[in-house]
């Protein structure tokens, strides 16, 4: 198995969840200590079962190179530990939608926000509470 140092977060996680399920523990449980989605456990646990711990180290977690240079990556790291409203937008914390438009006005591209949370978690810069405050606010009837 690769060193989890030289992981993104995401294989990481994906990865101290294979050791959590072959050690035994059930997809519910394990989805809670590392931070994933049930889901993408029990997917986890099926590639395991069926290629071995091997075959999730060397999955993807998708896409090609970015289409996002150092330089830009840096600009969004500084961007999202300041304030949204540094950016034109009336709120205090950061969403995933309201950090897709700050990159499409800064870059002139606009990714999807599956791949704006994926660049967060890849930066470091993702904190779920923060990033999802105001995507679904409360009462609204979505769950995380």
């Amino acid at each position: 198995m690769s060193s989890t140092s030289k992981l993104t977060p995401t294989a990481a996680k994906r990865i101290q969840a294979a050791q959590l399920l072959a050690g035994g523990g059930s997809p519910e449980s394990v989805a809670l200590t590392v931070g994933l989605c049930v889901e993408s456990v029990k997917r986890h646990k099926a590639v395991l079962d069926m290629r071995g711990v091997a075959a999730l180290d060397k999955m993807s977690v998708g896409g090609g190179k970015s289409a996002l240079d150092e330089e830009a990556r840096a600009w969004i790291v500084d961007a999202v530990r300041g304030s949204p409203r540094r950016h034109g937008f009336e709120v205090d914390r950061w969403s995933n939608p309201v950090l897709q438009a700050v990159i499409e006005r800064q870059f002139g591209q606009r990714f999807s926000i599956v791949y704006v949370r994926q660049l967060t978690i890849n930066l470091g810069v993702h904190d779920r509470d923060a990033m999802m405050q105001n995507a679904h606010p409360a009462g609204s009837g979505h769950s995380r």
